[in-house]
């Protein structure tokens, strides 16, 4: 009878433990960190983007709109397609690409993404233009925190405003997304938990019926 207890209660702390690793693993799941992708030291975009519950991966490329996104002037050139979806994207690039870590100053120091020599640097998601206009929403990437905000600047979809000969210095580069898969849901912290208490109950009810019917 005793070796029957015991047996029972190591398969509870088990189930206890096992749960306890969904709940961690699970966590980590949902913040998990964008895969920043570096050479020679520059920013040249990053994989695993979360925006808007699907995973991107994106890259910071020179050029004009027209050239980089089969002429600029139809809904297929863009992974984006309204003002509110390209904003989400930008805000998630201030969020978690531009960050300051071992691999580069990439927040307080804009000049290190790729397409910028100076700051602040506008790195664009456009969603829409007609050849001749490129509507967009920029990730403002400033030297200071408060300067990093998300701008609608306008942007020719001829013109390459990442050329340093244009300007005085290149700020401005483009941010081409891909689509790599919709995000799969979560579990709140608070779903899961209530999920661990009931199984625990359950468990508990049948510990108790099992040893009545042992006595």
């Amino acid at each position: 009878m005793i070796t029957v207890t015991k047996h029972r209660m190591f398969t509870l702390q088990g189930f206890l433990g096992l749960f306890g690793m969904t709940l961690l693993l699970g966590s980590l799941s949902a913040n998990a960190a964008p895969v920043l992708n570096v050479v020679g030291g520059q920013l040249m975009g990053a994989t695993g983007i979360a925006v808007g519950g699907s995973i991107y991966d994106v890259q910071f490329v020179d050029g004009s709109c027209t050239s980089l996104f089969n002429g600029c002037d139809a809904p297929s050139d863009f992974t984006f397609h309204t003002s509110a979806d390209a904003t989400a994207a930008s805000q998630a690039l201030l969020d978690s690409v531009f960050i300051d870590s071992g691999l580069g100053a990439f927040d307080s120091n804009p000049s290190l993404t790729n397409g910028c020599t100076a700051g602040p640097c506008f790195v664009t998601t456009v969603y829409a233009g007609d050849g001749n206009l490129a509507s967009n929403e920029a990730a403002r990437n400033d030297y200071s925190e408060s300067g990093d905000v998300v701008v609608a600047p306008t942007l020719s979809a001829s013109y390459d405003e990442s050329d340093p000969s244009h300007n005085s210095a290149a700020r401005v580069t483009f941010a081409r997304w891909t689509f790599v898969s919709s995000a799969a849901p979560v579990p709140e912290p608070s779903s899961l938990a209530l999920l661990g208490l009931g199984l625990v109950g359950f468990w508990g009810a049948r510990l108790r019926r099992s040893g009545k019917a042992g006595a």
